[in-house]
């Protein structure tokens, strides 16, 4: 309230069956609600407005702003959705849902608060005792039992999908990225069906944001940003954090194949090595590098490339062994004018990172390996691994081009065990288009050796590497953090082997690599 009434002159209202509007209304329906909204504006006088939208009130904002386009200048939403949780149709979240609704009946009006904390631990989990007491007093005095239970049933049957693409007005839409009450992809639903919005992922948990929170100042700067007015009312685009300016090229590197590069955003530059899953068109949406690459940009030039023959970048080069790989990497580097640099290495990116660091100490300043290995599985001489990787070979071969989808999934399966139907889908598509370079990768990484390289690295190292990983052996990372002086080795629990964003290693990972790319805490989660 205290954010929104700087510079505004702020408008709410009290729901109808809440605080001190009717409680003993009619009907509690979402057209409703939308009424209630039309009367509110009409009865305040204004002709021209911003319109905010939280939790239900984005639905109701979406109705209110296809209704009356000429009226609201600029639409901002947090922790919206489109679909109720009985419109989303998912069993499991109506099994949740129902219970809760028991629990609303037997217990939301009783002296003692604890059935109301249950609703408190889903809202704010991170809030305060004083936070936690107040909300659960808070709703016992706002609503009474009966009345809490039709809310939740009218809430839980909205459905504006069909108005998403109607929305004409400029939108900004927050969401927090462990929203306990809606799920994220909610907000990345409105973002994507809404024409020209804008979709600003928030760190945190808590349903409504809480001011000490992660992601309380960049929602406060890019908000008002959003909000502030502007002479004739034209939109200036956002700041650069909300929707960073993308810059393309290509590279020559030294045998001449064309390398293609992409930097975007601001800040001290952090270079990834290709791997063999990377398109640069596509990786800030997939689900296996998105959250990665969210973490890339903060506050920083994320610079990233296409490996040859893959993606954008040269489709038949003459070469293929490590030293050219490492030669375009390099070459990248050159391109993107970057003298000094971090440099995130993923899977086999880790083998050029670290040769890269090796022979240029003076440009590395901290070098991140996710997933890696400095040795081959030839050079590790492991028998039941060298079975593995020659089985899954000749299955490949066996497989006809146009049966590549059951190999796809057999081996999606080995390097995501915990993927969801989505990510089994991008992967089998991903994997038809660049089958054909797996026996070379295996040809160049089966007798690749760089531990000679890892004494050289002088770079601050952060070393990171999942327990249950079926392609490469957490037993790799702990060799080089071993051999890698002052190096930093956190173990995640997950069996994925680059960790995804909803499974259970992912919240350590992005704790340890932000303290270790310069956030203000300097400590290993």
């Amino acid at each position: 309230m205290h954010e929104f009434a700087r510079g505004h002159s702020l408008i709410r209202y009290d729901e109808r069956a809440n605080g001190m509007s009717d409680w003993d209304t009619p009907e509690i329906s979402f057209e409703a609600f939308v009424d209630d909204l039309e009367c509110v504006v009409e009865q305040a006088g204004v002709d021209k407005f911003d319109l905010l939208g939280i939790s239900q009130g984005a639905s109701v904002a979406i109705a209110y702003a296809v209704r009356h386009p000429e009226r609201v200048r600029r639409l901002l939403i947090c922790g919206g959705y489109a679909a109720g949780w009985a419109a989303r149709g998912d069993p499991e979240e109506i099994a949740r849902r129902e219970a809760l609704l028991t629990l609303t009946e037997v217990g939301w009006g009783a002296d003692h608060p604890t059935y109301r904390q249950v609703f408190t631990s889903l809202y704010i989990p991170n809030g305060t005792p004083e936070q936690i007491n107040w909300w659960n007093e808070m709703q016992k005095v706002s609503c009474s039992p009966e009345n809490a239970v039709k809310l939740q049933r009218a809430l839980s049957l909205i459905d504006v999908r069909d108005l998403l693409p109607q929305v004409s007005v400029p939108t900004l839409i927050f969401h927090s990225r462990d929203d306990q009450v809606v799920p994220f992809s909610a907000g990345e639903y409105l973002a994507r069906n809404i024409p020209e919005a804008t979709f600003v992922p928030l760190d945190g948990d808590n349903h409504l944001l809480l001011e000490k929170e992660a992601g309380w100042n960049d929602f406060v700067r890019l908000a008002r940003q959003f909000l502030k007015p502007e002479e004739g009312d034209e939109l200036d685009p956002l700041v650069a954090e909300a929707k960073p300016a993308e810059q393309s090229g290509t590279c020559a590197s030294s045998d001449g194949a064309k390398i293609a590069w992409t930097s975007i955003g601001e800040g001290f530059p952090l270079v990834m090595p290709a791997v063999w899953f990377h398109h640069i068109d596509k990786d800030l949406s997939t689900p296996t590098w998105s959250h990665w690459m969210a973490e890339g940009l903060r506050g920083r030039r994320l610079i990233r490339s296409d490996m040859r023959g893959v993606g954008l970048s040269d489709p038949d080069p003459h070469r293929w062994n490590f030293d050219s790989l490492l030669d375009d990497f390099v070459a990248v580097i050159d391109g993107a004018g970057v003298e000094k640099l971090d440099v995130l290495g993923m899977s086999h990116g880790a083998l050029v990172a670290i040769a890269y660091a090796a022979r240029f100490p003076e440009r590395v300043r901290r070098l991140v390996l996710i997933g890696g290995y400095a040795e081959g599985f030839g050079v590790r001489n492991d028998p039941e691994e060298i079975m593995r990787r020659e089985t899954l070979l000749n299955l490949g071969r066996g497989y006809a081009p146009s049966d590549r989808g059951s190999f796809a999934r057999m081996l999606g399966a080995l390097y995501w065990p915990e993927a969801n139907s989505e990510m089994m889908d991008w992967f089998v598509d991903r994997l038809g288009t660049i089958s054909v370079l797996s026996e070379q990768l295996q040809d160049v990484f089966r007798t690749i050796d760089l531990r000679p390289d890892l004494a050289k690295i002088q770079a601050p190292t952060l070393i990171m590497h999942s327990r249950g990983d079926r392609i490469i052996p957490s037993a790799c990372s702990e060799t080089m953090a071993a051999q890698i002086a002052g190096s930093k080795l956190v173990l995640l629990d997950s069996e994925n082997h680059i960790p995804l964003d909803h499974d259970k290693g992912w919240t350590r990972a992005r704790a340890a690599l932000r303290a270790f790319l310069g956030e203000k805490k300097r400590v290993f989660a």
